[in-house]
């Protein structure tokens, strides 16, 4: 119940972000989370805030002992499931953007409330396995009228135009924060 910045902070973390979906009212994580091979949540998401979610839209972000990102899962996958696969953290949130280099299907990034501009972030991976992490909000203007950040057409060129083999969007909007040490 506090912001990326005041977390990291206290606890003297070198890296942070909000990524997750989370259920506004007790503040829990929602979908599949594991952490280390251990489920901690597995309430797959049925809706954004009352808002239906298609079956494609919502599902885990997968991390393997090899390291490596995929998103492979329906929303519906039990973790017991995701775990037995070899997955040692999932977290949910709106899903991938690129696979193999390439813009996925616009149906999977297609997001049920922000489809057009919004402030973005997201997970990604290079062909040599380094992670990058984007947090994006390229112009200034409402969130609540889509006037701040980028479409996922155009965080998707950024990134594929930087060598992106891989990109999952994590949860955007008005909390999105990565923090580098205290900053």
């Amino acid at each position: 119940k506090s912001s990326a910045l005041d977390y990291a902070k206290k606890h003297n973390l070198i890296f942070t972000l909000n990524a997750g979906l989370f259920n506004t009212q007790s503040m829990k994580p929602q979908g599949q989370t594991i952490v280390n091979g251990v489920s901690m949540t597995n309430t797959p998401m049925k809706d954004d805030m009352g808002t239906a979610i298609a079956n494609d839209e919502c599902y885990p972000l997968c991390i393997n002992e090899n390291g490596d990102l995929s998103a492979p899962y329906e929303r519906s996958v039990d973790t017991s499931t995701m775990i037995a696969n070899g997955i040692k953290y999932a977290v949910t949130a709106w899903g991938q953007f690129i696979e193999n280099y390439a813009k996925a299907d616009s149906s999977k990034f297609d997001e049920i409330v922000h489809a057009g501009a919004y402030v973005r972030q997201c997970i990604g991976q290079y062909q040599n396995g380094d992670y990058f992490v984007c947090t994006c909000d390229a112009k200034k203007g409402s969130i609540t009228t889509n006037e701040a950040g980028l479409t996922y057409d155009q965080l998707a060129d950024l990134l594929i135009s930087k060598g992106a083999k891989f990109a999952y969007s994590l949860d955007g909007g008005g909390s999105a924060e990565t923090v580098i040490g205290n900053r």
